[in-house]
């Protein structure tokens, strides 16, 4: 996504994955997600809102969404420092995370032209019970209603993933 000046500002939530499958393979997936996340940091140009929020059982706020500012923060040290701060945990409740973002982007004023969500996981919700897939069909139903987009990135190479990712 290239945010311009010509554009409206861009709102963007990371939400990354931290649970305790994240741990898995070598190089692990938590380690192939950090390189992912630092990468779209890095390349979101200057003025784009940037959040981040991570998740295993419940979703937490990690970076508030505010813009990035060349002088301020020249090299985006907050959410680095985030990312790489990220270690495996618990279970996995993605629905709660995009509420999460759904809110930050609201609290900063709505949707704009670019605001999207960037889901990094490796699919397995699991989380909360007894419905776990409900209640991220809860959650994606209202993003869809709100008029944010999310795109997903999955890791992981045990079978099914793909088709759990897709779901």
């Amino acid at each position: 996504m290239q945010i311009t000046h010509e554009t409206s500002i861009g709102r963007i939530v990371l939400v990354l994955d931290r649970s305790g499958s994240m741990g898995l393979e070598s190089p692990s997936r938590l380690d192939r997600l950090k390189t992912a996340a630092l990468d779209v940091v890095a390349v979101a140009e200057d003025a784009t809102e940037m959040g981040i929020v991570s998740f295993d059982n419940v979703a937490v706020p990690e970076v508030p969404l505010a813009p990035f500012d060349p002088i301020l923060d020249p090299n985006r040290l907050l959410h680095k420092n985030a990312i790489n701060a990220l270690t495996p945990q618990l279970a996995t409740n993605i629905g709660d995370a995009l509420r999460l973002a759904r809110d930050m982007i609201l609290n900063a004023g709505g949707v704009t032209g670019d605001t999207a969500i960037l889901l990094m996981t490796d699919g397995r919700n699991n989380r909360p019970p007894p419905d776990p897939q409900g209640d991220l069909q809860n959650a994606i139903t209202s993003l869809l209603t709100e008029g944010i987009p999310v795109y997903g990135t999955c890791t992981g190479g045990d079978p099914g993933l793909a088709s759990q990712c897709a779901a």
